[in-house]
């Protein structure tokens, strides 16, 4: 591998990737181009563009020492008088187009799915470092009594982003105090999100067609099947290592050990090699693959990869163009029009939206490289979501057989959409979830 000098970390000015990033603006550039490529109609494009419900929860306070506090939460539905998948996002700096962008990724992941439910998100702008745990608490809680005003009747939330587990914990309790009046489905931290992050990985490993950790092998062998034998992975913690743990093999070889029968167990003997993972102070390279124990009870004891001497220390940047078959995406405008050429990966998944920008999308699929978009990936939260909610009650048993046969069904249109309109997976996929979305709301009437 050929490590990037400090000279070639500072290029000359990108433009595909210095434009001001709105997350928002980009979703309405990508919706735009798929209804002009489907042809849809004036008045239903305007419907999908736009929210109907947008509102300011702002819960003022003062703290223990009598400083001002306060929480302002900014709230978005597709369609309040619907069912609804909403996304949490817990920063101190949450703004209004990050939550449309989300409500709207959702919306299309729902049609995508065919399910009977709309979008949401929601945007806590709290910077909880600020904050006591009883005063955080208190916040918390009002909000909880808040929002019941705004949310709709039959709501689940699909993932929470930022803060903590206490966090996730304490929002979901004041949730579910309301379950009585509505149908909450609320994950309360942490043993939900280990069983989020290890359903979420089986998911996306069946519709990105990964080989090794076994939920999917049954699509071998179908076409624009690629086989996984190693992967580069950005994030070294939370659901950076979790893909880790479920590509390298080493959490189906958990649960053979422990006499599971599950599909995922029976091909515990595959795996792909992790041959380089990333954080914000590096990244860490070794062509025979890491050693995943070692480097995650390194990050564990020192909070960061660096340092870490099982391999070759490189820059962040390296991660795009390690040579590998999968390489996974975590952080917006990763690989954009002027690096898009040196990515050496047979694969991408967009883990966030715009982990690829658009041009280098249309470079990457001349070029032969398939891409996962987000659009895609996010299926897997928003089908668990409406798995666990009141409205489906489905029981533990029956989520693999649920996740395997939709990524199965959906990889399978995917793939004839793609053919139809002679484009890529990552276009067909936001195409069809544009066209699903379109055809329930000429159903429902403008």
């Amino acid at each position: 591998m050929n490590i990037m000098s400090q000279r070639e970390l500072l290029p000359p000015v990108d433009q595909d990737a210095e434009q001001a990033f709105d997350p928002y603006l980009l979703r309405l550039v990508e919706l735009e181009r798929a209804a002009r490529a489907l042809d849809l109609e004036d008045p239903v494009l305007e419907q999908m563009r736009h929210a109907e419900l947008e509102a300011t929860i702002h819960l003022p306070g003062a703290r223990a020492d009598g400083a001002a506090a306060g929480l302002t939460a900014l709230q978005c539905l597709c369609a309040p008088s619907s069912p609804a998948i909403v996304e949490f996002a817990v920063a101190p700096d949450a703004y209004l187009n990050q939550v449309r962008a989300s409500a709207l990724l959702n919306d299309l992941s729902c049609a995508l799915l065919r399910l009977n439910w709309r979008g949401g998100a929601t945007g806590l702008t709290f910077d909880a470092s600020q904050y006591s745990e009883r005063e955080t608490r208190r916040l918390l809680r009002r909000y909880g009594e808040a929002v019941q005003r705004i949310l709709p009747d039959c709501f689940a939330v699909s993932r929470i982003n930022g803060g903590n587990s206490a966090i996730h914990g304490w929002l979901g309790n004041d949730l579910r105090q309301f379950s009585s009046r509505f149908g909450v489905a609320v994950p309360i931290a942490p043993a939900h999100w280990e069983r989020l992050r290890r359903r979420i990985g089986e998911l996306t490993r069946a519709f990105a067609a990964y080989v090794p950790a076994g939920a999917n092998t049954a699509l071998a062998g179908e076409p624009g099947h690629i086989e996984i034998r190693t992967c580069a992975i950005q994030g070294c913690a939370g659901l950076g290592m979790a893909a880790a743990r479920a590509l390298s093999g080493t959490t189906a070889r958990r649960e053979a050990e422990t006499g599971s029968k599950s599909l995922l167990a029976r091909f515990a003997s595959r795996g792909a090699q992790v041959v380089m993972m990333s954080d914000s102070s590096g990244a860490v390279f070794n062509e025979a693959g890491l050693d995943l124990a070692r480097l995650e009870a390194h990050v564990a004891r020192e909070q960061v990869l660096f340092g870490y001497s099982g391999g070759e220390h490189a820059y962040g940047a390296d991660l795009p163009l390690c040579e590998c078959d999968l390489l996974v995406l975590q952080a917006p405008m990763q690989v954009t029009a002027r690096n898009a050429d040196g990515v050496r990966a047979k694969m991408v998944v967009e883990c966030v939206p715009d982990g690829v920008s658009y041009d280098a999308k249309t470079r990457l699929a001349a070029n032969g490289v398939e891409v996962i978009p987000e659009v895609l990936v996010r299926c897997g939260p928003v089908l668990l979501a409406a798995a666990d909610s009141q409205a489906w009650a489905l029981p533990e048993s029956r989520l693999p057989a649920l996740l395997r046969q939709s990524a199965r069904q959906l990889r399978a249109e995917l793939a004839d959409s793609a053919r139809a309109w002679n484009t890529s997976l990552a276009r067909a996929a936001l195409m069809l979830a544009v066209e699903r979305r379109a055809t329930q709301i000429r159903r429902a009437g403008l």
